[in-house]
């Protein structure tokens, strides 16, 4: 894919990637470049992992943004995947899964 992709290019290859056997997708900036990772929204790429997750049937891990427990958690509700990716948040801290689950009980 190359930076003039669309969400329409996006989940028509995550069709591909599905029907060629793949289990799950992390919808990054790996996966698609559709998304400006220059705003201030959690979760860059939630517009497209949300609409490529209706589109298949396999989990979909969004990554890219989230720094919250909450932020992920309401990513979660709002159906923009099925897991979150957070390697950025726990590189800067740790103790982030712990105050996870701290904040969200």
């Amino acid at each position: 894919m190359n930076g003039g992709s669309t969400i329409e290019d996006s989940i028509e290859a995550a069709r591909a990637f599905q029907q060629a056997g793949v289990d799950i997708l992390d919808i990054s900036g790996g996966f698609c470049r559709y998304a400006n990772p220059f705003t201030d929204k959690p979760g860059f790429f939630s517009d497209i992992s949300s609409a490529i997750k209706k589109a298949i049937s396999i989990p979909v891990i969004l990554t890219g943004g989230i720094s919250t427990p909450q932020q992920a958690e309401q990513l979660l509700k709002e159906g923009a995947a099925d897991l979150i990716g957070v390697g950025r948040a726990i590189l800067n801290d740790s103790h982030w899964p712990a105050k996870a689950l701290n904040a969200l009980n």
